[in-house]
């Protein structure tokens, strides 16, 4: 089997388990794109962690991509994935596994099995070949040694950011016409890209950068147990009981639950990760390349239940320096979770953003 090389990161390591001793299905859906819309620079990583059955997650696996690239087409906007001129005769298509997860490159599953689970060897190779709420990296928190670009300005989404969200409202609308009332999803989205990494957070799926070892939170969680998201759901006339929206989701923000959607808004966290010195067109602004960025980690609530952020990243660090591969990175959270007791559906995925014997 030929190598597949990867183009919008350094490699991928993914890994999920059902947890059967507490979850009676996988609910999880994990898309993984490299070369969206054949832009070899740009890649589309997501989670849907679903809740209620799969059937939104699925929904949103399947579409939301596809929803962010028609729109940037029908915008004109692909120049800002530095898409090459036939990007829209054809749309990278992920093919989908039983359980969930989707790994493709170029429209192609990667794995070669039915489990759709990439074996080690592909994704160790591909690597050593190669209310919207807004924010930005606290000062405080990053040291000046970091070389941390200036981020983009709170309440300023990128233009990429703004059709991140118009597609992922755009997924809601297929799911209240489907009627799906009573099952939902989150939606973790990382879109890298040559100059930025676009994150999008609906729900309590959490996304961490890696930087120099240090582990920062790209992502903000949606929890009914958050103040400003219990008196935004108080001010909509709902109430919060014993962490849940109306007694009934602990998420405060989703795609789906169209029972109660007057509350649970899918409005998303958007923030804007520059990389490089960014053009005046991609809306961003920024001082130099960051070259402590490691990787980032993108996980369900099954993970940060009984997981930090800090926890993880030294978890993926270790085995990254122990054996090289961002899947054996990925599959040590993964057991880490369900050895700490999660009582959830658990998926990882594991972004490899320089080549690890760059900062070893």
């Amino acid at each position: 089997m030929a190598t597949l090389r990867l183009t919008s990161v350094v490699g991928i390591g993914h890994a999920e388990d059902p947890n059967p001793r507490f979850r009676k299905q996988m609910e999880d859906v994990c898309v993984m794109i490299d070369k969206l819309g054949n832009s070899h620079s740009t890649g589309f990583f997501a989670i849907y962690d679903g809740h209620g059955g799969q059937e939104a997650a699925r929904i949103a696996g399947d579409n939301l991509h596809r929803y962010l690239l028609e729109d940037l087409l029908n915008q004109k906007l692909e120049h800002l994935l530095e898409a090459d001129p036939l990007a829209n005769q054809s749309m990278s298509q992920p093919t989908c596994s039983q359980a969930g997860s989707k790994l493709s490159s170029d429209g192609h599953n990667l794995s070669g099995n039915p489990s759709g689970v990439p074996k080690d060897s592909q994704l160790t190779n591909a690597t050593m070949s190669s209310g919207v709420r807004t924010g930005t990296f606290s000062k405080d928190k990053i040291s000046p040694s970091a070389k941390v670009r200036v981020p983009v300005p709170p309440n300023e989404p990128s233009k990429l950011g703004a059709i991140i969200r118009k597609a992922i409202q755009r997924t809601d609308d297929v799911l209240r016409q489907k009627n799906v009332l009573y099952v939902g999803c989150t939606a973790l989205i990382a879109l890298v890209t040559k100059y930025t990494i676009e994150f999008a957070s609906v729900g309590d799926s959490r996304a961490v950068i890696s930087i120099n070892g240090t582990a920062y939170r790209c992502t903000e969680d949606h929890k009914a147990s958050d103040k400003l998201e219990i008196d935004r759901i108080k001010s909509l006339g709902g109430t919060v009981i014993f962490g849940r929206v109306n007694g009934f989701i602990s998420v405060s923000r989703t795609l789906g639950d169209h029972c109660i959607k007057n509350l649970v808004t899918c409005d998303p966290f958007l923030r804007s990760y520059p990389r490089y010195p960014t053009p005046d067109s991609v809306g961003v602004t920024a001082s130099s390349t960051n070259e402590l960025d490691e990787f980032i980690i993108m996980a369900c609530d099954g993970v940060w239940d009984v997981v930090t952020d800090q926890q993880s990243v030294d978890t993926v660090r270790k085995c990254l320096k122990e054996t090289g591969s961002p899947q054996k990175a990925a599959f040590e959270l993964k057991n880490l979770a369900i050895r700490s007791g999660t009582q959830d559906n658990v998926s990882v995925l594991v972004l490899l953003l320089r080549e690890i014997n760059k900062w070893i």
